[in-house]
């Protein structure tokens, strides 16, 4: 048996075969690096498996489109012609997001031979493996997923064995009128891992079944593993890395505010992605690019100190220990649960800066990134996924 990323590699696992249902089309890096975790790691200890190649049909959350709410300063008439000159020569370099993301799904991510939809080939699908795993992002999240039962494994046949590992319901309550179809299907699931604890009360107080909470996929991969399987480069430069999303609440100002404090402690550069960019013209900043996924973890894994409101990119900070701080909504609009669920659960509530609210003294020195708090969590993780696995192949012949 050989080791690799603290799990036994079993030759004779590989007899079996898994499908994983996950949302990995989605031009967005969480959504993609969280569908390779997954795979990579069952790869890892022996298990063939193949990304069943399943379109999402729902609203893309593009790192390059911009989705904003309330009110936002409108970029001058040179700012949008220069951008938009960048979007076309870059469209024409095959250098937009779109380019870079089927660039890493063909060459990273084993999917199954046919791109399938709502509407095709998924009840052929639901006998062709030993085992399906819904996976990561937000495949519970009723608002997405709509009336599309497939997300819910329904197309699997009855001797199929199914579970969920780190399955995101994205929401507080599920209506009441979903509740049922919910509580049919999911009862059929050997075990269901939800990503956050407000998903385990869902599915204990909603749906009358026991779930438990495991960390996102992102994270069965430790900061070293990322670095190693794709070979990231150091950087030389310092630098602030600031990856700001706009779909959920607009980050500005107070993004500026945080910022400027930061860099008039630190001297650094400002580098910018995301699709929120209503940056003070005062800022010393940069637009990074389009960044692809592997792009992404470079300038994750390389800054010295990070700036987000997105869940993958607080679980990034993490993971690569990066010092960092977390936006999330005013106070009139609830606080995401996904990012406090994630910063309490891994001791880093002190980095959640609410909008609205006085940003923190920042203090460059007292980053403590709570190694043990996260290795602990990452070891019961990766037993539940495994445990279970090898639970549903053991009741096989």
């Amino acid at each position: 048996m050989d080791w690799e990323y603290g799990i036994f590699q079993d030759a004779t696992s590989n007899m079996k075969k898994i499908g994983i249902l996950t949302m990995h089309r989605v031009v967005n890096y969480g959504s993609a690096l969280q569908a390779f975790a997954l795979q990579e790691v069952l790869r890892a200890a022996g298990y063939e498996n193949e990304i069943i190649d399943y379109e999402y049909s729902g609203r893309a959350l593009s790192p390059g489109v911009e989705q904003r709410s309330g009110a936002v300063a409108k970029p001058s008439v040179s700012r949008r012609l220069l951008n938009k000159v960048v979007w076309w020569w870059e469209k024409i370099a095959k250098l937009r997001p779109e380019h870079r993301f089927a660039r890493f799904w063909r060459r990273h991510l084993s999917l199954s031979r046919e791109r399938l939809g709502k509407d095709s080939g998924m009840r052929e699908t639901g006998s062709r493996y030993n085992l399906y795993i819904l996976g990561s992002d937000q495949v519970l999240n009723p608002k997405y997923i709509g009336d599309d039962l497939n997300w819910l494994l329904s197309f699997v046949a009855s001797s199929g064995e199914k579970i969920a590992y780190g399955s995101s319901f994205g929401c507080k309550r599920l209506p009441e009128e979903k509740r049922d179809v919910y509580r049919i299907h999911l009862a059929q699931f050997l075990a269901i891992g939800v990503r956050e604890t407000s998903g385990e009360r869902i599915v204990a107080e909603q749906l009358n079944l026991r779930a438990t909470s495991t960390l996102d996929p992102t994270f069965l991969l430790n900061g070293n593993d990322w670095r190693r399987i794709f070979n990231l480069r150091e950087k030389k430069r310092r630098y602030i890395f600031c990856y700001l999303l706009g779909y959920s609440f607009d980050p500005f100002p107070d993004a500026n505010q945080l910022l400027k404090q930061i860099q008039e402690a630190t001297g650094m550069e400002i580098l910018t992605t995301g699709s929120s960019r209503s940056y003070d013209p005062a800022l010393e900043h940069r637009y990074a690019g389009s960044l692809g996924p592997i792009e992404f973890l470079e300038l994750m894994a390389n800054a010295d100190f990070v700036v987000t409101n997105s869940f993958h990119g607080t679980a990034f900070a993490i993971n690569f220990a990066r010092p960092f701080y977390t936006l999330a909504g005013p106070t009139d609009n609830p606080v995401d649960d996904r990012l406090l669920d994630l910063l309490v659960k891994l001791g880093h509530e002190d980095r959640l800066v609410i909008k609205g609210e006085v940003p923190p003294k920042i203090d460059l020195e007292r980053f403590d990134p709570k190694h043990e708090v996260l290795e602990t969590h990452r070891r019961g993780s990766l037993s539940f996924l495994f445990d279970n696995i090898e639970c549903a192949f053991g009741g096989k012949s």
